[in-house]
């Protein structure tokens, strides 16, 4: 796999699992209803792809021209896409749990938390597939957060 290819790829399963910055609005008195959460934390994770997607681009140009791509260069790339997938966890967190599905808000924000450990442990982890961002993910589609889905 070329470089860009290798780059796309690291993107995509990264996108696609960091996927979430954005909306917010703080947490209210009032609890969101189930349909609000889902469309707020969609938007949120819509942002955070598009802000990975950013970086896995100026990733690619940089990288392009330098031939192969070691894993170093890989992993220094995945970092750099970890803070928005965190911030995503931390804006889902701060809307608020819809009455009732507190349990299952906060399960998808602690697997989000926990694939983030992961990669900051060992970001070649990610280099294999989004096995690090499966629980998160599945939580996250299931509950409805599609756009939250690595």
């Amino acid at each position: 796999m070329g470089v860009v290819g290798t780059v796309a790829a690291i993107g995509a399963v990264l996108v696609a699992s960091l996927v979430v910055v954005g909306c917010g609005g703080g947490s209210s008195s009032a609890s969101l209803s189930k349909q609000q959460f889902v469309k707020q934390g969609n938007a949120i994770c819509k942002r955070g792809e598009k802000e990975r997607q950013e970086i896995v681009a100026k990733a690619t140009a940089q990288l392009g021209s330098a031939g192969e791509v070691s894993q170093a260069q890989q992993e220094k790339v995945i970092l750099e896409l970890v803070p928005p997938y965190e911030a995503s966890a931390q804006k889902l967190s701060e809307l608020g749990a819809p009455k009732g599905d507190e349990k299952q808000v906060e399960a998808i924000v602690k697997a989000m938390e926990k694939a983030v450990e992961k990669v900051e442990a060992d970001p070649g982890t990610a280099l294999t597939g989004s096995l690090p961002f499966k629980e998160a993910s599945e939580l996250a589609t299931k509950y409805g957060l599609s756009s939250c889905s690595v």
